[in-house]
């Protein structure tokens, strides 16, 4: 049979350091609850701000295409129109 893990108490990780949540005052696990949290509106952002520069490269390249497509219709429909 596997060997069980003991069950660790639950830690966090700030500074390069490791705090035991169970030897926090309520007043450092609220402030460390708000530190991770402010930390995932963060993560979230990024992602967020990485996701729209992609969008951002693929419209102007296919504004581009698009752009291109619309200057050579204007051309055939100018001669066209002679």
């Amino acid at each position: 049979m596997a060997k069980e893990k003991k069950d660790q108490p639950a830690q966090i990780n700030f500074d390069g350091k490791s705090y035991k949540i169970d030897d926090l005052t309520e007043t450092q696990r609220e402030a460390a609850s708000q530190v991770m949290h402010n930390q995932n509106h963060c993560n979230d952002l990024n992602n967020k701000i990485r996701t729209n520069l992609f969008l951002a490269e693929q419209l102007n390249e296919s504004y581009g295409l698009f752009k291109k497509k619309l200057d050579q219709s204007k051309v055939e429909l100018r001669e066209l129109l002679k």
